[in-house]
């Protein structure tokens, strides 16, 4: 039987006394690691929802844009041909799945007059009415994208 000394014992339990310090040392920097960790994936996830609202926002921009280029061309020249009205169709396609149904109308009856004006052009018929409702269209468009592109309504 071996013997052992009472400094044998003794050393033997604060060995295990620092173990047991140790496990609780690593189980708080665990727990602080996973606190990090948890707060960094919340950043993250801010930080890909105000992503996600500027390529929103980039996106509307373009279509508004498009919209007054369009107008623009039609008030300044008096006129509208075919190519500029496919072109403004085009660039306004995506807006359907970027707002709500009251944009996709204002769309489509700025297309629908521009295919009315064109008709009346050709046949050399001044339609003054037209060129005034596409006129009155800048303030219209502007109330109606303001809900879409402002920023007033952006929060942390």
């Amino acid at each position: 039987m071996d013997t052992v000394t009472l400094g044998e014992i003794i050393a033997r339990v604060l060995n295990m006394r620092r173990l047991k310090s140790m496990d609780n040392y690593l189980g708080i920097i665990t727990t602080i690691i996973a606190v990090i960790g948890a707060y960094i994936a919340y950043q993250q996830q801010k930080i890909n929802k105000h992503k996600l609202r500027l390529d929103l926002y980039d996106r509307r921009l373009e279509i508004y844009q498009s919209i007054m280029n369009f107008i623009s061309t039609v008030t300044q020249d008096g006129e509208v041909n075919i190519e500029d009205i496919i072109k403004y169709k085009v660039l306004t396609s995506d807006a359907e799945f970027l707002f709500d149904k009251e944009v996709k109308e204002m769309i489509n009856e700025i297309y629908n007059n521009a295919l009315e004006f064109r008709k009346k052009n050709i046949k050399n018929m001044d339609d003054t009415d037209l060129l005034a409702w596409f006129t009155g269209q800048y303030d219209t468009v502007n109330e109606i994208f303001q809900k879409y592109l402002s920023f007033k309504e952006i929060k942390n």
